[in-house]
Formats: structure tokens, C-alpha cells, sequence
């Protein structure tokens, strides 16, 4: 009985120690204080700013068109087969249209009149410049169906050049989303550009269907 005793004071004990060595929680309060942030005001009155007739190299309102003047733009007027081509900027550069277009446009896919003289066939005989190759391939890839879903039939880094033969690719009766006339105006903002060519006569036709896949495989 006296074992018992003892034993219940020992733990009457331990949770006595254990009390007091409990960790109080304490909270501890933060104020934020707001910044404030002091600004000035610069005086501009004496400034002398960039007016929108000054902005750019029109010198016109920008905010205003009302009378706004355009300059009278002038097109060529020659007739086709009557003039002299005009050189590519570029290598495989669509070719400009140097003769008149009145009559020729809007072009629809069922009406083109480019085609009578640019045809392949009789081009030289018309003097105009013949559609080259490029214009008489597909190279669009056909869409397939696989179990379900659909996905370009071409290998990765493959070029698609299907050959139509003698049918114009469809994909390219808008000639003149390419090709377009040259205005008389005089140009105030000097060019400098110098058109460099690989071949000889690249500046006169195009290499497109032998050059498409350079940079792909």
C-alpha cells in the first residue's frame, strides 16, 4: 500500500513538472504603416513638344483627315506584250506587273484573263513572262484518315510536289495577291537596296521548284 502511495506521488510529480514547463503561446501583433509616396509636378508649360503634323512623313492631322490631299498616283497604261519585264527584287521574287490591269481585275477562279498570254504554251509568242513550274505543283500534303483522327500524309522533313501537269494549281488564281502593278511617284526616301542573285538570270525567272527544299532536310 505505502509502494502505491509513493507511486502516485511521483506522477502527481512528473505532472507538476511537466505543467510548468508547458511553452506558453504568445501572440505577437504587427502593424504595417503605409507608405507614402511624395510626387511633383514638373512644369511644361515652357516646353515645346512634337506636333502629330510633325509625327511622321505625311505632315498631315493625324486626328483629322478630313483634308487630307492624296497625291494623284499614276499606273502604267501600256498595253500587255508592249513592255519592257521588270527584274525580280529578289531571287524567286514574284515578278511585278508592268502593263495595265484595267479590265483584268477583280480575277475569279472561273475568269483570268492573266492566263491568256501567260500560259506556258504561248507566253513567248505573247511576250510575257511565262507562270513558271512552281505554279503547276501541289505542294500541299494530303489529309488522311487513321482510326479515327486525321493527320498529314507526308514524312517529317519531307517537301509534298505533286506535278499537275498542265493544270494550274488552284490554290493560285489570285494573281495579283502576289504579283502587282508599279505606280509613277516620286520616292523621297532614298533605297539603297541591291539585289544580289546566285545564277545568272535569276533576275528574270524562277528556280523556286528546283530551291523549295533547300533548308528543309
Amino acid at each position: 500500500m505505502k509502494m502505491n502511495k509513493n507511486l502516485l506521488a511521483i506522477v502527481l510529480l512528473l505532472a507538476i513538472v511537466l505543467g510548468a514547463c508547458k511553452t506558453k503561446k504568445t501572440t505577437v501583433e504587427t502593424t504595417s504603416t503605409p507608405v507614402v509616396q511624395e510626387t511633383t509636378t514638373e512644369d511644361l508649360s515652357n516646353e515645346s513638344f512634337v506636333t502629330s503634323e510633325e509625327i511622321g512623313y505625311r505632315h498631315n492631322d493625324l486626328f483629322d483627315e478630313d483634308d487630307l490631299v492624296l497625291e494623284d498616283i499614276t499606273f502604267p497604261a501600256a498595253a500587255p506584250g508592249t513592255t519592257t519585264n521588270i527584274d525580280r527584287s529578289f531571287e524567286n521574287a514574284p515578278p511585278m506587273i508592268p502593263h495595265t490591269v484595267v479590265g483584268f481585275v477583280p480575277i475569279k477562279a472561273a475568269s483570268n484573263a492573266c492566263l491568256i498570254c501567260h500560259m506556258p504554251a504561248v507566253a513567248v509568242a505573247m511576250n510575257a513572262t511565262s507562270i513558271p513550274k512552281s505554279h503547276f505543283t501541289n505542294y500541299r500534303p494530303d489529309v488522311v484518315e487513321d482510326d479515327g483522327l486525321f493527320k498529314v500524309d507526308a514524312k517529317e522533313g519531307a517537301v509534298t510536289n505533286k506535278d499537275l501537269g498542265s493544270d494550274l494549281n488552284k490554290a493560285r488564281f489570285n494573281c495579283t495577291q502576289c504579283h502587282v502593278t508599279q505606280a509613277d511617284i516620286s520616292v523621297f526616301i532614298p533605297n539603297n537596296f541591291n539585289p544580289s542573285f546566285r545564277n545568272e538570270g535569276d533576275a528574270k525567272k524562277s528556280n523556286l521548284n528546283e530551291t523549295i527544299e533547300e533548308g528543309v532536310k
